[in-house]
């Protein structure tokens, strides 16, 4: 069995163990080893339980995470005070994307609101989906001059919200009826139930698209 820093050990282990085909998709060529580093830095300071990366999140029409941390309910779905990275295309568009966002729900920009450098009226956030879910005008990371970099020690608003996320766990973890239906997924894969991939959670919502459990 991984332990949660052995998915970050090389694109290769990150690619197989963690990620699904949608997780790839969504970073529009944005390098895998991008994201992992990105991934990596946001558990090692944030210490999330669950990580998705949704198909399609309705309308159709609409941007689409690249993943979700957040709490899990028993059908794979996270819900309530979510966060997560996005990029900077279109839902349609079939151009490389340049940059990787950090998003949140519209209920943690509530909880953001009453602090200065955390709450909308700092200017600090754009919509990304309809008034319900805002990411940062800051990219986490963004190609410059053909090299990408990841910047978030610069970020203000951005450790402060991962500061405000980490005072509560309870915000990325599975529920206990979650854990029954994920224990013989992650068995299957040699995975932990302290840390539920979006590669898990592809699983236990599309069965049909893999071979059986015990296989």
């Amino acid at each position: 069995m991984l332990t949660a820093d052995q998915y970050f050990h090389d694109d290769g282990t990150f690619r197989d163990n963690f990620c699904t085909d949608t997780t790839v998709d969504r970073l529009r060529n944005i390098p895998l080893g991008v994201l992992r580093e990105v991934v990596r830095y946001l558990y090692h300071h944030v210490g999330f339980g669950v990580a998705a990366s949704p198909r399609l999140w309705t309308p159709h029409a609409s941007p689409q995470p690249v993943l979700v941390f957040g709490k899990m309910a028993r059908n794979g779905r996270t819900y309530g005070r979510r966060f997560g990275l996005c990029t900077d295309t279109d839902w349609h568009s079939t151009e490389s994307a340049d940059a990787l966002y950090f998003w949140v729900d519209q209920l943690l920009i509530n909880d953001f609101s009453s602090h200065s450098s955390g709450g909308r009226a700092s200017a600090q956030w754009v919509n990304w989906r309809k008034e319900r879910r805002f990411r940062l005008k800051m990219p986490i990371a963004e190609l410059r001059e053909g090299v990408w970099r990841i910047d978030i020690e610069n970020n203000e608003v951005l450790l402060e919200c991962l500061e405000r996320i980490r005072s509560n766990s309870d915000l990325m973890t599975p529920t206990e009826k979650a854990v029954l239906d994920f224990r013989p997924v992650v068995q299957a894969l040699s995975q932990s139930l302290s840390f539920i991939t979006p590669l898990a959670v592809d699983r236990l919502r599309h069965p049909e698209e893999y071979g059986p459990l015990n296989e």
